[in-house]
């Protein structure tokens, strides 16, 4: 295990390795470059050659504080294997190629076809969320969903044991629908809509 360096003639650094012995190289780019089998010559300077063009992947977004902790899940293109956690507001760097991004924001962020170019920063910016609290007497059963125009889509379920929570939630209209643990009726479910805009806290109140 190496770590890759320039010498101080601003050449790639000389490693001295055993020429009796066939050797796979695994070069720990994002993904990994493997070179299954490489050798040596006994008293020459042999070269061995890895294509690695890469580029940079930043993730950005102005809710610093919202998203401190969130990490991103990147896949190469068509792939389910994850290949690495990114944080927002940190550059790394990949491989050029394509590749599937998927931000745990609420709602879940999917890119796919997200490109990364030799010696170029590709930038994908997170909005800025809102913060939003259900307020309730009592804890209950309640959703969150999505207006997506013709239909909506399932959030997250609110925590049955909790009265009042807070959701950190990017901007957009959104429905909640809920139903208190005290009551037995279909026909008391509260459903109210409303809009999270960025930078901005809202209370909604369940009772």
């Amino acid at each position: 295990n190496i770590i890759h360096t320039i010498n101080h003639r601003g050449n790639p650094d000389t490693l001295y390795l055993d020429p009796l012995v066939t050797y796979r190289i695994v070069i720990h780019t994002l993904p990994p470059i493997i070179i299954d089998t490489a050798f040596v010559t006994a008293g020459k300077h042999t070269i061995i050659a890895a294509s690695a063009p890469q580029g940079y992947l930043e993730l950005t977004s102005p809710g610093r504080i919202e998203f401190s902790n969130l990490q991103a899940i990147i896949r190469e293109n068509g792939k389910m294997e994850t290949l690495n956690f990114q944080k927002i507001n940190e550059k790394e760097k990949y491989i050029v190629g394509k590749y599937d991004i998927e931000i745990p924001t609420l709602p879940k962020i999917h890119l796919e076809d997200t490109e990364i170019l030799q010696s170029h920063t590709t930038f994908v910016e997170i909005p800025r969320p809102g913060i939003v609290t259900f307020l309730s007497y009592t804890s209950g059963f309640g959703s969150v969903y999505i207006d997506k125009g013709e239909d909506v889509e399932w959030i997250i379920n609110l925590n049955p044991d909790q009265k009042n929570q807070s959701l950190v939630m990017l901007p957009g209209n959104y429905t909640v629908v809920y139903r208190s643990r005290s009551s037995k009726s279909v026909m008391n479910t509260v459903i109210k809509e409303f809009s999270v805009s960025s930078g901005t806290s809202i209370a909604i109140d369940l009772n």
